[in-house]
């Protein structure tokens, strides 16, 4: 899981420029105020300029993602060590910005606004009985006169007062010269912003004057063609004539009309053949189509996002295409996160901790699980490669994939799985009542001597489908396979069923199948597996079939195809694991038939 902030000491954090307005008086407001208007023309841009809409909403809707929760700090270090875990804490965390179904919605606008007029107000009203009120506003949304702060509900539209017992919070980026003010990247794209917006009505311009008329066809004088009688002479007669064909050609540019050029009689000697056609329309300049492009990539260069998300990614795989995306979250993304926890936090919730009687409430912060906002490209095989050997530690495979250090396995766990891979490759080890303790197999196995048989107990057996039986030392002619190799085959099966469960086993289900065994989780997880899915969850699985198939003097391929294609057929219908249909498929697949 990672948390936000996580690596930021208390003394050395850039402070997020954040303000209690109630509480410190209208001359704070006031500083704030005399240069918004560029956060108007940057609102206008917003409104009609869909690159910019584009990258605004890309950040803002990965900020929604972000999960926001009460974190502990060392008093030491000023280091975020994780969730804590008290009550009282996670209960005033957990009404933050309207609670958590309200929360995205709030994190993306207050990250809206962060990137266009770069503040925003944040309003918190009390309310008898009830969860506190959280209202996200833009600048122009609060207003101020003789001390007295309203605000324009945002649904209503009704203007409303504010009280002492409410919170007018400004979040705010501060600009570098004059910190009280608002400043953001958008800002310094306004010239930018100006061309696109130029080189688009120069096109559209074009578009609607081709569309206005196909041209002029210009006849001898001596050709006669209809004429009003209202139409003057001159040229204030051919204007309006044009301007009526216009007029006539724009009302319904889908008609065949309005393509026909139009007529005029000019003197004969002045036509260089009996008929010839004048275009109006020149062709869509290359070099405005190209500065609009070129604007475009300005643009990009100007936001806080990188270039390739707004342009596209052009020939990136997801591998360097994940890259980008985190790049983008640790150098645009996370920075407001963590002014936004910063202002939260002093803001709101140490205030409340210590209304409430929460001793050292400073030692408490609002972080953000960013786990939703960036997902990396499955490396399953790649890390399970690598942890096979002992290349990285079981710290690291769980870490990345996602499994929480609760999901540990004890040392009696890891000792009976040591003991499962040992049997694969020595199946004579079963009979060791040492090892059958070990691994929770409660059967009776008798080893006769040299050149004798094990016996086991059948109905003991089969009543436990976990009792794995011994590979007798010698086999004689039988139509039924041995002891031994049904052990190994039912081993590799739970084996492949563990693996299937540990992978169905997404953050949505964990922590409420602990009880469940992993071999058995196939079957109690509510989902459906498709034939391509079981492929994937019994990936890497009877990697060692091959020495059991040796051992039972089988073909290596076919004893390994049928365990998989038994296993997946349980996975496919959700059936528990029985000994006699595995018996029968071991015969099905060419038992003693090497």
């Amino acid at each position: 899981m990672a948390l936000w902030p996580f690596s930021r000491k208390s003394d050395d954090t850039l402070t997020a420029a954040s303000v209690n307005i109630m509480e410190e008086g209208p001359a704070v407001y006031r500083a704030r105020s005399g240069e918004d208007s560029w956060q108007k023309e940057t609102w206008r841009h917003y409104d009609i300029c869909g690159e910019l809409r584009y990258a605004t909403n890309w950040i803002s809707n990965a900020i929604s993602l972000a999960d926001m929760h009460a974190a502990e700090m060392d008093p030491q270090t000023g280091l975020v060590t994780g969730p804590t875990d008290n009550p009282q804490v996670q209960a005033a965390a957990s009404l933050v910005l309207g609670g958590s179904d309200k929360r995205p919605q709030a994190q993306a606008t207050i990250a809206t606004n962060w990137q266009i007029a770069g503040e925003c107000f944040i309003i918190v009203r009390p309310q008898r009985g009830l969860p506190d009120e959280w209202i996200i506003l833009s600048s122009t949304e609060v207003s101020e006169r003789s001390g007295t702060f309203t605000y324009s509900d945002p649904f209503t539209g009704k203007k409303i007062t504010l009280t002492s017992r409410d919170k007018l919070i400004r979040h705010w980026n501060p600009h570098p010269s004059r910190q009280a003010h608002a400043d953001s990247a958008v800002r310094a794209a306004l010239p930018v912003l100006m061309e696109i917006e130029r080189t688009s009505q120069n096109i559209a311009a074009r578009l609607v004057s081709r569309l206005a008329s196909n041209g002029v066809w210009l006849l001898p004088q001596e050709i006669d063609f209809p004429k009003s009688d209202t139409d003057p002479s001159g040229p204030a007669g051919v204007m309006q004539w044009l301007a009526r064909a216009g007029e006539a050609a724009m009302s319904d540019v889908g008609q065949a009309s309005s393509q026909m050029p139009l007529v005029m009689q000019i003197p004969g000697e002045l036509i260089p053949s009996s008929t010839t056609k004048v275009d109006f329309a020149s062709e869509l300049s290359a070099e405005v189509l190209s500065l609009r492009e070129s604007a475009i990539k300005r643009l990009a260069l100007s936001l806080d996002m990188p270039m390739e998300i707004m342009t596209g990614m052009g020939d990136s795989n997801h591998w360097s295409a994940w890259q980008v995306e985190e790049a983008a979250y640790k150098i645009h993304v996370a920075p407001i996160l963590d002014r936004l926890s910063e202002s939260l936090t002093t803001q709101y919730l140490r205030p409340v901790l210590a209304q409430m009687g929460v001793a050292n409430p400073e030692r408490y912060i609002l972080a953000f699980d960013t786990t939703e906002i960036i997902s990396r490209p499955n490396r399953t095989e790649e890390l399970l490669t690598l942890y096979d050997k002992r290349l990285i530690s079981d710290d690291f495979m769980r870490g990345e994939a996602g499994i929480p250090d609760s999901a540990t396995p004890t040392e009696e766990e890891r000792t009976r799985r040591l003991l499962e891979e040992l049997v694969r490759t020595d199946t004579a080890l079963i009979s060791d009542p040492a090892v059958r303790d070990c691994m929770e197999i409660d059967c009776d196995i008798t080893q006769t001597g040299a050149g004798g048989e094990a016996t086991t107990d059948p109905a003991s057996a089969e009543d436990n489908v976990r009792a794995l039986p011994s590979r007798p030392a010698q086999q004689e002619e039988s139509d039924e396979p041995d002891a031994g190799l049904v052990a190994a085959a039912e081993l590799a099966v739970f084996d492949a069923l563990s693996r299937a469960g540990a992978r169905m086993l997404t953050r949505e289900f964990r922590g409420q199948y602990s009880d469940t065994p992993k071999h058995e989780l196939y079957r109690t997880l509510p989902v459906t597996v498709s034939e391509e899915m079981s492929q994937k969850l019994l990936a890497e699985s009877f990697a060692f079939t091959d020495t059991v198939a040796d051992a039972a003097g089988m073909d290596r391929h076919r004893l390994r195809y049928g365990l998989r294609a038994y296993t997946d057929d349980l996975l496919l219908r959700k059936e528990p694991h029985r000994r006699s249909e595995l018996i029968a498929t071991l015969k099905t697949y060419g038992y003693g038939r090497g």
